[in-house]
């Protein structure tokens, strides 16, 4: 096998190995997820209820190899099926988070067995109780014909709580030929389907251009999602959108929309704009050239868009492009140096020659910008600054703009950590927990700057855990990865939460389940199996809710 090139080196020393000595690996887990598939059908039902027992659940190494042999059911006479093996012990032991009989709908397997029908109902039940996502309901039901796909369609539309949101597009490209010609429509006619053609070109790339076509020309807006799409549209298909935008130089958004297209002409409408008189449309071009490049960025480019950075006259031109090219610094190591190299001219305070008296220092903390952060930065040096009047008046007001999530993650980090973790976060908590909070980038800037300044701080993690119950809100689950507390403590304040839960709560069910699914895959086995039975009555707690 390592003549034919099924087994390769593991590393420098095994290559150098005589064949047949030094070690090896397979050249694809798939390779060693199929061997090991066809060893466990034929193991005895005692033998694989004890590998379920032991091994299995939730374990990224697993799933492809339980998804293999479910997959060679139809290869065996029905009492040598690893299927009905399955089945019965989901009904006998429970499916924590619902991940045996989500392998097993995947799976395909004995599609014309009771197993199988009875496994899509229960990942019915799971979908309704906001374990399985609308995208897993239809990507997992996909396989097999027991399913109405106009029914999924349905149901992925009135699942959806935000009408632009993403995972809805993906569903519906899941849902054989009414969800894709559902999504055509959407993508030709609809205005806040933004994403919806690049689920739509996935599956179906023809389609996707065909329905692109008809959305540029209808003046609809497009975004980051769709740029693999766009890209593949001719020049002559982009022209009304490069239109729009020459008619509005000055717009960010349609200039990041032409430079998505990567069309010639599109770039060299950019690249001419970056000399313009007005500030904004400077900073616009300087918008469009990173969405067309990206991480791709050529050195002549970046020689352009930083040069703006550093010399611009405008100080909202210099920090919106140096914020470009610090984003694109953090995947690409070159940018990250030649940014690094300029730090002297690129974070020059703005509009404050130095910070060398109170009154200087509460003028940068009244602004946003590479200043303040400096002002910050020394407030938490040296704490006694903060006992100048000017200085307290103006920490007074970034802490508001921080508490209202106006400022971005980093700067509200280091706002919580100088205003103290108790005075800061009780605000910040209750601010979260408002009803009338609802503005979403702004919650995530607050929530993530909260976790971000006090990483292990419980009582936080708990708490933010309780505003998506009581606010569902998939936007701050971005915040909860953050968190440093240990991974076993915080799966037991998510079974906590699952098992105090009275009524139904599908949102907030499917934040949880996704915190702790990213949490249990990454334990060791041992640590992961021991949880199994205990969000397997979770789960069957929250299944049996009003």
């Amino acid at each position: 096998m390592r003549t034919i090139g099924l087994l390769v080196h593991s590393g420098a020393a095994a290559r150098a190995a005589p064949l047949g000595e030094g070690s090896v690996l397979w050249v694809h887990r798939s390779v060693h997820e199929f061997l090991a598939a066809e060893r466990m059908g034929k193991l005895s039902e005692g033998q694989v209820r004890d590998l379920l027992e032991r091994r299995c659940w939730l374990s990224p190494e697993w799933s492809g190899v339980l998804d293999f042999t479910l997959g060679m059911d139809h290869e065996k006479p029905v009492e040598s099926r690893i299927g009905p093996v399955v089945w019965r012990w989901i009904a006998e032991r429970g499916d924590g988070l619902g991940w045996y009989t989500s392998v097993l709908v995947n799976s395909g397997s004995t599609a014309e067995t009771d197993e199988i029908a009875g496994a899509v109902a229960a990942l019915w039940r799971l979908h309704t109780a906001g374990f399985i996502s609308s995208t897993a309901l239809a990507e997992s039901v996909a396989g097999t014909d027991l399913v109405d796909q106009a029914e999924v369609v349905s149901v992925v539309l009135a699942a959806r709580h935000d009408p632009s949101d993403p995972t809805t597009w993906e569903a519906l490209a899941w849902s054989g030929t009414p969800g894709l010609t559902l999504l055509a429509s959407t993508v030709g006619s609809v205005a806040d389907a933004v994403g919806a053609a690049a689920a739509l070109y996935r599956v179906d790339p023809p389609a996707a251009q065909a329905a692109l076509r008809r959305r540029l020309s209808k003046g609809l807006p497009v975004g980051a999602e769709d740029a693999a799409a766009l890209a593949a549209l001719e020049e002559s298909d982009t022209a009304p959108l490069l239109r729009r935008y020459e008619g509005r130089p000055d717009s960010e958004q349609l200039a990041r929309q032409v430079g998505w297209t990567r069309s010639r002409a599109g770039r060299t409408a950019l690249r001419d704009r970056l000399h313009a008189d007005d500030g904004a449309v400077r900073l616009a071009a300087a918008s469009g050239l990173v969405a067309d490049h990206g991480n791709d960025i050529d050195r002549d480019t970046f020689g352009a868009l930083s040069h703006l950075a550093r010399v611009d006259p405008d100080d909202s031109v210099r920090i919106g492009v140096r914020t470009l090219l610090n984003a694109i610094g953090a995947s690409v190591p070159w940018v990250e140096t030649a940014m690094a190299e300029m730090v002297g001219d690129l974070y020059r305070p703005v509009g404050i020659p130095s910070l060398d008296s109170a009154d200087a220092i509460a003028a940068a903390l009244r602004t946003t910008g590479p200043a303040t952060e400096l002002a910050v930065q020394m407030l938490l040096e040296d704490p006694v600054l903060e006992t100048s009047p000017q200085i307290r008046v103006g920490l007074l007001d970034l802490t508001k703009r921080a508490l209202l999530g106006e400022v971005d993650v980093q700067l509200t980090r280091k706002v919580a950590l100088v205003a103290t973790r108790e005075t800061f976060a009780e605000l910040a908590l209750a601010r979260l927990a408002n009803a009338d909070f609802d503005a979403p980038l702004n919650r995530t800037r607050l929530a993530a700057g909260l976790c971000l300044a006090f990483p292990a701080d419980e009582e936080i993690f708990s708490v933010v855990l309780t505003v998506v119950q009581q606010r569902p809100d998939p936007s701050v689950e971005r915040a909860l990865t953050l968190s440093e507390l240990p991974a076993e403590r915080r799966l037991e304040i998510l079974l906590d939460r699952f098992t105090g839960l009275t009524t139904s709560a599908p949102l907030a069910v499917g934040v949880w389940a996704n915190q702790a699914r990213r949490l249990l895959s990454d334990l060791p086995e041992p640590t992961r199996m021991r949880f199994a039975d205990l969000f397997a009555m979770a789960t069957n707690h929250v299944l049996d809710l009003p």
